[in-house]
């Protein structure tokens, strides 16, 4: 009866204006939520490039004699210290365009006859196959090391890089430059016995630090050029500072330092650790969700956006490929497009381009996407069976990832090329991860398997199975149902459904495990699971059953969408872990690229099949 009067004797008007509860993101429209989250990779992006001081990268050491105008057969010399904190052994990798003689410690340990080597090529993350290997014996402290090099008639370029037996870097060397070495040795007649002690602290005592190698500037010096045959520098003499050679003076100097152009990352930007318009496998899937987007929404701005990336990216091509290859940007923007060795680099990064080909083939885009489809079909590793496998984390192992990698790329040149042959490529990839990768206890996809020991990877990861579940889809969506594998894929897609359904947790979300109830909530997989069971619902893949799955995903994706559209809860990238703790540890990144591509899909799967009765 109170509320009665009280509302009674209120303004007419006010009772129209009563606060009320805001919407909550998993209330609204699913387009209307993934717009959100579009906006901001759009609003986080920029077409913008700045000039960046190299450094050095990965541990690789470049000798570029190119600075002294050395010509086919002359002589140049390079000379820095290696510090190691105990006496060790390395094995030194080495690429050189000419005859090359190395010493270490006054001692020669290696030879090269002038047949020359190129860029040493980043055959998997961080690890680089090189043509020759030197073993070094190192003492406590530092060493020194002296190269010959003889001019061949391409680049004047030595690379090294001290390896370990996987091919990873062996990070315990330090390179230093002879002058900040000379200044530390200098310092340490200063420090005499007793060490001076700060009043009222007896027990700290003041050591003199090693330098801090310093990756913008090269620890290398270089001397030349001298001519053919010349012996400039005896190791063992004393060390000679300046040289008289063919009526010039010269001096051991720094190789100046180069300028690369790079993209602009926005520092108010929520993810920054690479930026959304470069060449990535994550960026790309996300591109390729715009684009549908757009179609979903008939709302041009996205298809728009990603035709700016492509105008860009087509712009820039032969500048970040000739800064790649002969400015060894080894981690410069683009840097993946032209590595390409590997199907992170490939297929998926190209989703968008590939997607817009099958639509409208110019020449433009056949430039861009013939090496990927001859990098996959032709040159991606392989078991022996045929399946695509990578050197990593061990040689030859099958990574789930990698369907997704390569599936929906390959649909897509079939259609745009009228070549079937890479639509079935695509079936007898699944079919062949199907083999290896199965586990039929639990219904789901191990995240690896090993050839070397013809086991499974211990885990069952979330983002995985989202790949796998995905590309799945993929091929059900573009393969014709009389194709020869059609029913065998619809087979497992129906089983995995059905066994990711019963690892769902009550509140929508799967978790980075799925089967593990410790495991965080995650938000790739969840949104990779939920699109998967929405289409499949959608197209009578899968039983009215699992709509109720698909939307209670939804919700648990949608609840993880801030005000601004930032995305939560992705899991970051992620290798084959040796154990499952590997992966409940990993953490998850804001607005992570890797997820976003899957949210804005899953809100537009989500979409159709709201609008089935």
């Amino acid at each position: 009866m109170f509320w009665k009067i009280a509302a009674c004797s209120l303004p007419f008007f006010w009772l129209f204006t009563l606060p009320t509860a805001p919407l909550r993101a998993q209330d609204k429209d699913p387009l209307t939520l993934v717009k959100q989250v579009a906006d901001k990779m759009i609003r986080d992006t920029r077409f913008q490039l700045q000039p960046v001081l190299q450094k050095t990268e990965l541990g690789m050491q470049v000798i570029d004699f190119s600075s002294l105008a050395i010509h086919e057969k002359e002589v140049a010399y390079a000379y820095t210290y290696l510090f190691v904190p105990a006496d060790t052994t390395i094995t030194l990798g080495i690429n050189s365009t000419g005859a090359l003689q190395l010493w270490c410690n006054r001692q020669h340990q290696f030879s090269q006859e002038p047949r020359g080597a190129g860029q040493p090529v980043e055959y998997s993350y961080g690890r680089f196959q090189f043509n020759n290997n030197c073993t070094l014996t190192l003492k406590k402290g530092f060493n020194d090391l002296l190269l010959r090099y003889e001019a061949s008639e391409v680049a004047p370029v030595v690379y090294c890089r001290p390896v370990q037996a996987t091919g990873d870097l062996q990070s315990t060397v330090q390179f230093l430059s002879p002058t900040a070495v000379r200044q530390f040795l200098a310092t340490v007649p200063v420090i005499k016995e007793p060490i001076d002690r700060r009043p009222g602290h007896p027990d700290t005592t003041f050591f003199a630090q090693l330098p801090v190698a310093d990756n913008s500037l090269s620890p290398w010096w270089v001397l030349g050029p001298f001519p053919e045959g010349a012996i400039a520098v005896v190791p063992g003499r004393e060390f000679q500072r300046h040289f008289e050679s063919m009526g010039k003076q010269l001096v051991w100097q720094s190789p100046p330092q180069k300028t690369l152009s790079e993209l602009v990352i926005d520092p108010a930007s929520t993810y920054r650790r690479d930026a959304y318009a470069d060449w990535h496998y994550a960026n790309g899937i996300t591109l390729w969700s715009l684009q549908a987007l757009s179609a979903a929404t008939q709302d041009s701005s996205y298809s728009k956006h990603v035709q700016n990336w492509l105008t860009f990216l087509l712009k820039h091509k032969d500048y970040f490929e000739w800064q790649y290859q002969s400015q060894y940007a080894f981690r410069g923007s683009y840097h993946r497009l032209f590595r390409l060795s590997m199907l992170d680099d490939a297929g998926a990064p190209a989703l968008a381009a590939a997607e817009q080909y099958s639509q409208q083939q110019t020449p433009q885009l056949a430039d861009l996407l013939t090496p990927i489809t001859d990098y996959i079909i032709n040159r991606q590793m392989r078991l022996k069976d045929g399946t695509f496998c990578r050197p990593e984390p061990v040689d030859s192992t099958v990574w789930a990832d990698d369907l997704f990698m390569s599936v929906p790329y390959l649909l897509r040149m079939a259609k745009a090329n009228a070549q079937p042959k890479y639509a079935n490529e695509a079936a007898k990839q699944f079919l062949l991860f199907y083999k290896h990768l199965h586990d039929p206890r639990t219904g789901l996809y191990q995240h690896g398997w090993y050839q070397q020991t013809r086991q499974q990877a211990v885990a069952r990861w979330g983002r995985a199975n989202g790949w796998m579940a995905w590309a799945t889809a993929e091929l059900l969506t573009w393969l014709p149902p009389k194709h020869p594998s059609y029913k065998k894929i619809l087979k497992a897609f129906q089983e995995h459904a059905a066994s990711l359904v019963s690892y769902q947790q009550p509140d929508g979300f799967w978790k980075q495990l799925p089967e593990r109830s410790d495991a965080y909530e995650e938000t790739s997989c969840t949104a990779m699971f939920s699109l998967v069971l929405a289409r499949g619902v959608r197209k009578g893949w899968l039983p009215a059953s699992c709509r109720e799955a698909a939307l209670n995903g939804w919700k648990a994706v949608a609840s993880t969408i801030q005000a601004d559209g930032t995305v939560k809860g992705i899991c970051r990238g992620t290798e084959i872990g040796a154990n499952e703790q590997y992966y409940l540890d990993r953490p998850t990144v804001d607005h992570d690229p890797r997820g976003l591509g899957a949210v804005i899909t899953a809100g537009i799967e989500i979409s159709l099949l709201n609008q089935q009765p």
